[in-house]
């Protein structure tokens, strides 16, 4: 985040050692120090209440990194593009403004993805980092600057947020990302309804991807790695863009007492037109586990491979990597 100092705050005796503290996020890179006048900040009595001391010293040093830093700042970096003002008299419910002790809370917490399975999502999330080579996100995860947090449902993800706001947080550093356990496109599933009104209502922002699962954004080249259901795979293959984009991937289709596929009745229309023999290698599907694919198939997962799953709309993928990458 960029932080700035209202001017009351650098005259606030009370606050300086919360001061001294928010400085150290400078040092480590975590937040900017955004200077709208540097000149103010050095003649504050925050600066000068102590001249020559280590603390003030230090103070000024990182002040000076922080003018020649935003000389230099890369206008590629979608980092540090939140806003958070520090003031002795925050505005009531702002989320743009907080006391001393609020912000060195809030600035000391990471950014949370809030979502159904911890586990597997942030798999999908570090496959999809990898894949489109988002340094900023990868070296923010090392630092444990963004964090994946488990909601067990998403119908528990008012009771997950509300754990979240225990403490002074800002709102805008908090996301839910949601499957869409749509059957068809466009569907308005209770998912899809449940996560948008709980977001909602927490004022918090919502990514509810385009298909069905994350297991949906699976390219061929992973899956080619699945053990096994060799039948599936080659069935899946067969598919068209939006039939793979809703098809269940780990459970597949049912089967009637013949040995046939059973297509729901949603999904009628959606399948229409496919060979039975096809529709019949679909049964089973790719199983419960084939999120792990996300780890274990890596390195078949790249920018190249995530064209077709990716392709409606093209830019899904990496516009939610870049709403993770504002809220750092």
């Amino acid at each position: 985040m960029k932080v700035r100092f209202r001017e009351d705050v650098l005259n606030d005796w009370s606050a300086y050692r919360k001061l001294n503290r928010i400085v150290d996020y400078f040092e480590t890179g975590q937040h900017v120090w955004d200077l709208d006048d540097e000149q103010k900040i050095r003649e504050s009595d925050w600066m000068c209440h102590e001249p020559g001391s280590s603390t003030t010293m230090g103070n000024l040093e990182i002040l000076e990194k922080a003018a020649a830093r935003r000389a230099y700042a890369s206008a590629s970096s979608l980092m540090h593009t939140l806003v958070i003002w520090v003031t002795s008299s925050p505005k009531p419910m702002s989320q743009e403004e907080l006391a001393p002790p609020d912000a060195d809370l809030c600035l000391g917490r990471p950014v949370y993805v809030v979502v159904e399975n911890a586990s597997s999502d942030r798999l999908f999330l570090m496959a999809m980092i990898h894949a489109y080579e988002r340094k900023n996100l990868l070296d923010a995860d090392t630092d444990a600057w963004w964090r994946v947090d488990q909601a067990g449902g998403f119908g528990e993800i008012g009771k997950a947020l509300d754990r979240i706001f225990e403490q002074p947080i800002d709102r805008r550093r908090v996301i839910v990302l949601s499957d869409s356990d749509r059957k068809v496109p466009e569907e308005s599933t209770p998912t899809v309804k449940k996560v948008t009104q709980c977001c909602r209502a927490q004022n918090v922002q919502c990514c509810i991807l385009k298909k069905r699962t994350i297991e949906n954004y699976l390219p061929n080249s992973a899956l080619e790695q699945l053990p096994g259901r060799r039948g599936q795979r080659r069935a899946f293959s067969r598919l068209t863009d939006t039939q793979r984009a809703h098809y269940p991937m780990k459970s597949g289709f049912e089967k009637d007492k013949a040995g046939h596929a059973i297509v729901p009745q949603e999904q009628k229309d959606l399948f229409a037109g496919v060979p039975r023999t096809c529709l019949d290698g679909l049964c089973g599907g790719c199983g419960e586990h084939v999120s792990e694919l996300f780890q274990m198939a890596r390195t078949q997962i790249t920018r190249h491979s995530m064209r077709r799953p990716c392709g409606d709309p093209p830019n899904e993928i990496t516009d939610l990597l870049d709403r993770i990458e504002r809220l750092l």
